[in-house]
């Protein structure tokens, strides 16, 4: 239990980076940036590695071996375009997990869902669960190509508001949406049966 929430506590210090860089960026040397983000990887592999499958702990290693590149490279360069291409990279990177797992099914929400099932999900559930990691899909996409229009053109302040407050805002008006909508869905799915 302990393990699991520092893993979450290190999942969650890796997704609001952005936010941590746009709040500190003009007074964070990119030098520390990469350091904290490879450190902040490397303990959030390390914990959650033990509870992973053997085909989830090779997709994190490659994660986070990626990760420790762009934080080498953060330090030898000490360039603040390394630092600022990490969203762009995660966002393209979740996006490739979800659409993944629409062509090998369950779908992750899929996955997600029947976790915290106590019964079977039934197929209506299931059609809603699958357009749901396909929703999610497009937003990882699309926010990770108006993040790297942000990395290569636009102004740094644009980049940081952008990266670390839209971006934010539209994830969670996302997940409210779909938080309300599945109330509905769930409804009309306990009518029919």
């Amino acid at each position: 239990m302990k393990g699991q929430y520092f893993s979450f506590l290190a999942t969650m210090a890796c997704f609001i980076y952005p936010l941590v860089v746009y709040i500190g960026f003009k007074s964070i040397s990119p030098h520390y940036v990469a350091v904290g983000l490879c450190v902040i990887l490397l303990i959030h592999f390390c914990l959650a590695n033990k509870t992973l499958n053997i085909k989830k702990r090779q997709t994190q290693l490659s994660l986070m071996l990626l990760a420790v590149v762009l934080s080498f490279l953060g330090l030898q360069y000490n360039d603040e375009l390394i630092i600022k291409i990490y969203p762009v990279i995660i966002n393209f990177l979740f996006f490739g997990v979800f659409f993944y797992s629409l062509y090998y099914p369950p779908s992750l929400i899929t996955r997600l869902a029947q976790r915290t099932s106590k019964k079977p999900l039934p197929d209506a559930a299931i059609i809603y669960t699958e357009k749901v990691t396909l929703i999610w899909s497009v937003f990882f996409i699309l926010n990770g190509f108006i993040a790297l229009w942000t990395v290569f053109f636009e102004p740094e302040a644009v980049w940081r508001f952008y990266n670390g407050f839209v971006a934010y805002i539209l994830m969670g008006a996302l997940f409210l949406g779909e938080f309300i909508t599945r109330f509905f869905v769930k409804r009309r799915i306990t009518n029919e049966a």
